[in-house]
């Protein structure tokens, strides 16, 4: 056993940091040890601990250390220099002042873990720090509470390269402030659902430092999106984990961590090795929401995995765009995936949720008419019909016989009538939502309950711009014509034997609706593979071959024609086109390299696009359907070309959503224009349908989202019947869309009245002030960028290259003695090893940063220098572990007499709803409700607040030693040695007496001021004493 000197720093695995042992006892063979957490407490918190347990410990060189100042006998902050003769110890004070001391006078700040560190402990005792200190760390605690309360505590907000909207705050302060974050986010297409999930993520990983372990489940056709997306935007490229890199580490029972982003099968293949995530995403989960109701076996346990993970998991997000109208099967799906009990999947269940979704329709009716410009006769009479539908409901009760008397006939709009609309609105829609987990945004939002007054989030996105048209001919009878011919022969009843019948006629059209090679290859097999064929029926789909041969190439010339001439007039322009199936994509590919003037390139899932690149010479895109789901290709000018026309108005609405996206980050967009491509038959198949599209339903000038999958019900019908009855139903189809009762109308209206209750207006609205702030906020980014930086490269000597404009990076100096970066690297790494760049080479290095919010500069990723950022942030929790700077004080000559010495303090406190280093949850839920600040102020010795201006200005001028014209003072900083020298201007007893009462009398105004459950901080001390020659020269 080695003998530990009273003294001795040691370390245990019984406690965190560093101690000193103050005692031992060799009979229990145990030690005191004590800690040092100011000049006012050296040998605090005291603990006996066995000596085996114990280590004896030397600092590593340049740590922090206290000790008494050997000339002074007062408290000194020093750097620790490491071992010399005779077993002492160097400690510098400053360059030009060491001294050797041994290891028992050495003492090494450890605070407790529940308590912050108390400036006026170390001013009291004198041991303040250097004014070269001061300034720069309390600049940046100054900036960083601010940016932390302009954000209210939502470190992902804050450091992400994303700007949020209003709906999309809405969403991720819903999420996060609640206690359990399992939500399905339904807005409407392209609304920036992957950008709020994104912003959760980040989130999560920041409250975890790093060490988590997600699951984000999504199309295989969308995994190298969201890779990019999280990777670069949310700057968590380095917790991207592959999914056999995660089953390896299963395998081998490793910790799982990380982020695993891959597809349906790959999570269900994670789940069932045992793999357990804190958050599960599930991206366009409507796409897996029948599975639970399918015939097949191995669907329904995939589902079972998903379903049970989700419930698992602390987060769960379900992102749809599907409306909930006509989907109520797929929608108790999802519900049960963060609500099983709640929401069972089965028939009895199903139809008890169709039947409440049909009450919320009604119930979204009235709800919409309740607002102010509603005169008092329609409110009172919605409001009874509410009671009538809801009779047990106390509140509402209460809250409507509240308003009744202020709505009279005669009663004129006051504030109080608005107020109890709003209350009620607010009763309404968080109680009788579907479920108040359905998140649902459209691009609607009202910002006042009168509806007239919303926000439009149309005004977020390119908008549609039409259609171009471009038609090709060839002689002699057309595909069109030729195959209602086929049909119209096919239906007779001396033909039933032909080879064309209602079960295969929709494969026809859909054939036709493609491409010409479609319709070819179907008919070259039945001629292939059929025997005995009436001959009329051989000559007719033998003219259907040599006709789709002349039609390929037409229209592979038209296109080719079209596309030359779009990108001609222009110059800025992208064209994407769309076909229906791979070797079209691939047949397009070859012809059109040949025939384009410009580049192309053919969209293969799972592979990086150049198209998207900015510098790319790729103008025009081929996809296969493929492309139609998942893909961001919004950006400038953008045409959508429909070489194939499906049948499907929800994948016309999903191409021209890949285009039509949020883009209010982006520069130079213009609206999306389509361009079909059609025959020169008027009444043909391919024409009419294109005519609905574009007249009767005005998809390609208005977003059809929500309505898409109700019109793909209700057109659905129209083509079972086009076979036995023919064109004809196209026309009737046509003249049912339009006008004040068409389709389009009644079923907007329907999904209007039952979306009223899952919109998020209230919230939105709110949500506009807190992004106008974030946007204030964001203007003195470079401002504040610059408030942070001194204290990091100057007060820490972190290595700093570059500007807060173009970016900059901080590394740490790994360099002798008196140069190298002041802070413990290894302890550093691991608790901000989101912001190092593993491949920075050494000495470690931040990832590129920047005041702005710049995604990328020359290709390489940006991180936003602000709270929420892993380094930021492990530069705040070191600074509230070290004093260092946190005080100063210093004798200021004025060219004035002075009958004697007059102290003042500035006091900087902290005012907030938690301890300042609590987990960022917590600061979420405290920053909500009362957002930090920083108050200051300068008080006299007495106590007293400090109001005369011309004392404000004296006392707030900067630090100055030497005499100027300028300046009507010399400062004169009281480090250990001063003090001594002025000991009969102010003796240390009474100093430490003057501290300790300013700090009580401050600290008890400032609870007198703050809310009952508020958190005070004393974060900085300056003490001023101005003094005039006259009194100096009476101190000997």
């Amino acid at each position: 056993m080695s003998i530990l000197p009273i003294g001795s720093l040691v370390t245990s695995e019984s406690f965190d940091g560093i101690g000193k042992i103050i005692s031992v006892n060799y009979d229990l063979m145990h030690a005191t040890v004590a800690f040092f957490e100011s000049p006012a407490h050296p040998y605090t918190r005291q603990v006996a601990i066995s000596l085996e347990n114990l280590t004896p410990t030397i600092p590593h060189e340049e740590t922090v250390v206290y000790c008494l100042e050997p000339q002074s006998q007062r408290w000194a902050r020093a750097r620790f220099g490491g071992s010399r003769p005779n077993g002492d110890f160097l400690v510098i004070f400053r360059e030009d002042d060491a001294a050797t001391l041994p290891i028992d006078k050495i003492f090494i700040l450890n605070k407790a873990p529940d308590k912050p560190i108390n400036p006026a402990h170390f001013l009291a005792y004198q041991a303040n720090d250097a004014p070269f200190f001061f300034p720069r760390r309390h600049s940046f605690i100054k900036t960083y509470i601010q940016q932390r309360a302009s954000c209210r505590g939502l470190a992902s907000i804050s450091s992400s390269a994303v700007e949020l909207e209003p709906h999309q705050l809405a969403v991720v302060r819903r999420v996060l402030q609640d206690k359990t974050p399992k939500y399905i986010l339904a807005d409407e297409v392209g609304l920036g659902k992957t950008i709020e999930a994104g912003m959760v993520i980040r989130e999560h990983a920041l409250e975890e430092a790093g060490h988590v372990n997600m699951l984000i489940a999504v199309p295989s056709q969308l995994v190298t999106q969201w890779r990019e997306e999280l990777g670069e935007r949310f700057q968590l490229k380095q917790l991207l984990v592959s999914v056999s890199t995660m089953l390896s580490l299963l395998k081998q029972g490793s910790a799982a961590q990380g982020i695993v982003i891959c597809s349906y099968s790959e999570a269900c293949l994670l789940l069932s090795r045992g793999f357990s995530p804190s958050l599960m995403t599930i991206d366009e989960v409507h796409q897996i929401a029948h599975w639970p109701w399918s015939t097949d076996e191995d669907q329904r346990d995939d589902f079972k995995l998903m379903s049970q993970a989700c419930q698992k998991a602390h987060y769960a997000l379900l992102l749809t765009g599907t409306p909930l109208h006509g989907h109520e099967r797929n929608f108790l799906s999802m519900l049960h995936c963060i609500n099983p009990e709640a929401f069972q999947i089965d028939e009895n269940h199903l139809h008890a949720f169709t039947e409440l979704v049909k009450n919320r329709e009604s119930l979204g009716g009235v709800f919409s008419s309740l607002v102010p410009s509603v005169s008092n006769i329609s409110l009172r009479r919605n409001l009874e019909e509410v009671l009538v539908q809801f009779p047990d409901d106390h509140q509402l009760a209460t809250l409507c016989q509240g308003l009744f008397p202020l709505i009279g006939r005669f009663s004129q709009p006051t504030p109080e009538r608005e107020a109890g609309i709003k209350a009620i609105r607010l009763h309404l829609g968080e109680h009788y939502r579907i479920h108040h987990r359905l998140l649902r945004n459209r691009r609607q939002v009202a910002l006042s309950q009168d509806e007239s007054k919303n926000l439009n989030l149309d005004l977020l996105f390119p908008g549609l711009n039409g259609v171009r048209e471009s038609h090709w001919q060839t002689e002699g009878l057309t595909l069109d014509e030729l195959l209602e011919e086929y049909r119209a022969m096919a239906v007779l009843p001396q033909n039933q034997h032909w080879s064309l019948k209602e079960a295969n006629y929709i494969a026809w059209i859909d054939d036709l609706f493609s491409s010409p090679i479609c319709v070819l290859q179907r008919a070259k097999a039945i001629l292939t593979e059929s025997t005995g064929l009436p001959k009329d029926e051989q000559a007719l789909l033998e003219h259907i071959v040599s006709t789709a041969k002349n039609e390929q190439q037409a229209i592979d010339n038209m296109l080719a024609a079209s596309l030359n001439d779009w990108l001609n007039q222009f110059p800025d322009g992208k064209a994407i086109v769309f076909c229906d199936r791979p070797e079209l994509a691939q047949h397009l590919s070859v012809k059109m390299s040949i025939l384009l003037d410009y580049p192309i390139e053919r969209y293969q899932s799972g592979q990086p696009l150049q198209f998207t690149q900015a510098q790319t010479p790729v103008r025009v895109l081929l996809c296969d359907r493929s492309g139609e789901d998942g893909l961001n290709l919004h950006g400038g000018r953008r045409l959508a070309v429909h070489y194939g026309l499906p049948r499907s108005c929800s994948r016309i609405e999903q191409r021209l959503g890949r285009l039509n996206r949020y883009s209010a980050n982006l520069r130079g967009i213009k609206p999306v224009q389509s361009l079909i491509l059609k025959n020169h038959v008027t009444d043909s198949l391919r024409n009419q349908w294109a005519d609905i599209l574009v007249n009767s339903i005005g998809v390609f000038n208005n977003t059809i989202a929500s309505l898409q999958f109700v019109l793909d019900d209700y057109i659905g019908d129209a083509w079972n019947r086009l076979f036995l009855e023919g064109p004809q139903v196209l026309e009737n189809l046509a003249a049912e869309f339009p006008g004040e009762n068409g389709v389009l109308v009644r079923e907007t209206n329907k999904i209007n009245m039952q979306e009223k209750l899952l919109a998020m207006d209230e919230e939105v609205s709110q949500a506009a002030l807190f992004a106008q702030q974030l946007s204030n906020g964001d203007l003195i980014a470079v401002e504040q960028c610059k408030a942070l930086t001194p204290w990091i490269s100057q007060g820490l000597r972190f290595r700093s290259s570059g500007n807060a404009e173009e970016g900059m990076r901080f590394s740490f100096e790994l360099a002798e003695r008196s140069s190298g970066t002041l802070v413990d690297f290894k302890t550093f790494l691991t608790t901000c090893m989101l912001s190092f760049d593993k491949e920075g080479g050494n000495p470690p290095s931040t990832h590129l940063m920047s005041a702005e919010r710049i995604p990328a500069i020359d290709g390489t990723t940006v991180y936003p220098l602000r709270y929420g950022q892993p380094f930021v942030d492990a530069i705040w929790q070191l600074l509230n572990q070290d004093a260092r700077g946190s005080s100063v004080a210093m004798l200021r000559m004025i060219n004035a007499e002075l009958n004697e010495p007059r102290y003042f303090f500035q006091m900087s406190w902290l005012i907030t709803g938690c301890d300042p280093l609590s987990p960022y949850a917590t600061l979420r839920q405290c920053d909500e409700q009362e957002p930090p600040r920083i108050v200051e102020e300068w008080v006299a010795a007495d106590g007293s607040q400090v109001t005369n201006p011309q004392l404000l200005g004296m006392l707030n001028s900067e630090y100055s030693k030497t005499p100027s014209a300028a300046k009507s003072y010399v400062d004169l900083n009281l480090r250990a040695t001063r003090w001594q020298e002025i000991e009969e201007l102010i003796s240390a007893d009474a100093w430490k007496e003057q501290v300790e009462q300013v700090y009580d009398k401050a600290l008890i105004k400032q609870r007198d001021l703050a809310q009952a459950n508020a958190y005070i901080q004393l974060m900085s001390v300056k003490a001023i004493i101005l003094c005039s020659s006259n009194i100096l020269s009476g101190v000997a």
